[in-house]
C-alpha cells in the first residue's frame, strides 16, 4: 500500500510513514523523512559552552530562549545554584539565608555554649548583630539563653512620660508612659477633650 506525502508531493510505500492510531489507514501524512527535517529546523541544536565546568556541549535553540542552555549536566546545575547564585539571595541581608549559611558550614548546634546543656532545643545566635558570613560570628545557645543574650544585647533609650514627665528607661523609642495610670489619665482627658 502507498500514500501521498503532503509535504514533499511523493507518493511512497505506507512504511516510509510514522504510525499514529488516530489516522483512518494508522499512519500520519507527512512521510519520516520530512517529519525529520521538520524536527531539525525547529529543535536547531547550538554548541555553547558550560558555565561551571568549560565543557562544549549542544543545547536546542527552544531551551536557550527559555533562559536554560547554560550548563553541560543536572550535576553542573547544582554545584553552581547555591547561596549568591540563588535568584532570592541577599548575601549579609536576608535572615533566612544567612541561617542556612551557618547551618551548611557547621550543622546543626546540638548543645548550648552558655550554661553547656545538651538538653532542648538549641540555635545558631549572631554574636555582632551584623550577621557576618563568618563562622567566628556565630555561637551556640540554647532558647533561654539566646533570648537572655539579644535582651542584654538589645539598646535602651530613655524616654520621657508625657503626662507626669518621669524619665523611663525602656527598649521602644514609641512609648510614651511611664505606667499603665499615666497611660489611662492620658487617655481619658484625651477623650474628655480636657488638658491634663
Amino acid at each position: 500500500m502507498e500514500k501521498k506525502c503532503f509535504k514533499c508531493g511523493k507518493i511512497k510505500k505506507l512504511d516510509e510513514f510514522y504510525k499514529h492510531p488516530q489516522m483512518p489507514d494508522g499512519h500520519i501524512n507527512k512521510c519520516k523523512e520530512c517529519t525529520k527535517k521538520d524536527n531539525k529546523i525547529s529543535n536547531g541544536k547550538e554548541n555553547r559552552k558550560c558555565k561551571l565546568c568549560g565543557k562544549n556541549f549542544n543545547t536546542t535553540i527552544t531551551e536557550i530562549k527559555k533562559g536554560g542552555g547554560k550548563f553541560c549536566s543536572r550535576e553542573c546545575w547544582y554545584k553552581w545554584n547555591k547561596e549568591e547564585n540563588v535568584y532570592n539571595w541577599k548575601e549579609n541581608k536576608n535572615y533566612n539565608n544567612i541561617h542556612k549559611w551557618i547551618r551548611s558550614k557547621l550543622g546543626k548546634p546540638k548543645y548550648c555554649e552558655h550554661c553547656k546543656t545538651t538538653k532542648g532545643t538549641f540555635h545558631w545566635s549572631n554574636i555582632s548583630g551584623k550577621y557576618l558570613k563568618d563562622v567566628t560570628d556565630w555561637q551556640r545557645l540554647c532558647v533561654k539563653c539566646h533570648s537572655k543574650y539579644d535582651i542584654e544585647k538589645k539598646n535602651f533609650f530613655i524616654v520621657k512620660c508625657v503626662v507626669c514627665g518621669k524619665n523611663i528607661k525602656t527598649k521602644s523609642k514609641k512609648r510614651k508612659f511611664c505606667s499603665g495610670s499615666c497611660s489611662s489619665t492620658y487617655y481619658r482627658y484625651k477623650n474628655n477633650k480636657t488638658k491634663i
